[in-house]
């Protein structure tokens, strides 16, 4: 009975670690089109908020009154097309919404996110504490893990168009962690699972599960931190942004 609060209590304790943890969540993808597109240059502090005339007059004046002050970096952000939807135009309910995202990528590639920055730490603690328990919930979290990262990047992969060099070379980047975290995470269910079942205690398959695990954490968080930046920097795929229209993912 008193293994079982421990199980409880540290399952408890394991869950919420990953919100400590900052993580930002290969096909038929081309550069920038051939055709003429509408580019509008603006600072980096204007691109979420419009910002009033009197405002950027006085915004202006402190610079001039500030001559040390660092230079604003201007951020060029195409406006490829017209938002999508208005507030009015988006339905409440759950499921009717799920029609209206133009890709479902962001929905599933958190679970493979939250799932294996979760394995890790679970499984850990089952060899902390020597608990086959809690070696085999880890175990199951990788598997979900993996399950999620091939779902995001095949079934639920979104094809982009339009790209600039630079978005170019982050998507590139964050697809190849993608990739990375899909053959690590397979190893890592895959080494845990034998380490659950086998009636031996295999210190070395134990400490290579931990090292996958480590690994396919440290790959899908740098694949969250580019699909992040491509996602808030660059304003790739929110409302349909660079995204093939007729893309039914």
């Amino acid at each position: 009975m008193m293994q079982l609060h421990r199980i409880v209590i540290w399952s408890g304790v394991l869950v919420w670690i990953p919100f400590l943890v900052l993580a930002h969540g290969d096909e038929d993808h081309t550069r920038k089109s051939t055709t003429t597109s509408t580019t509008q240059t603006i600072p980096t502090t204007q691109i979420i908020a419009t910002i009033p005339p009197s405002t950027a007059m006085s915004s202006q004046s402190s610079l001039e009154s500030a001559p040390h002050a660092a230079p604003q970096v201007a951020s060029t952000v195409p406006m490829t097309q017209e938002p999508a939807l208005t507030s009015d135009d988006v339905p409440i309910g759950f499921w009717e919404s799920l029609s209206v995202f133009p890709t479902l990528h962001p929905l599933v590639v958190h679970f493979a996110i939250v799932l294996l920055l979760v394995a890790l730490p679970t499984y850990g603690g089952g060899l902390w504490f020597r608990n086959t328990a809690v070696k085999i919930v880890g175990a199951l979290l990788a598997f979900g893990g993996w399950m999620g990262a091939i779902l995001a990047t095949n079934v639920f992969h979104p094809h982009t168009i339009g790209l600039t060099d630079a978005m170019f070379a982050i998507l590139e980047e964050h697809e190849r962690y993608a990739n990375w975290t899909v053959y690590a995470s397979t190893l890592a269910w895959v080494l845990a699972g034998l380490s659950c079942v086998s009636k031996l205690q295999h210190r070395v398959l134990e400490l290579a599960v931990v090292v996958v695990m480590g690994f396919s954490f440290f790959s899908v968080t740098l694949a969250g931190h580019y699909g992040a930046m491509l996602t808030h920097l660059y304003g790739v795929g929110p409302q349909g942004q660079y995204l093939e229209v007729d893309d039914p993912h």
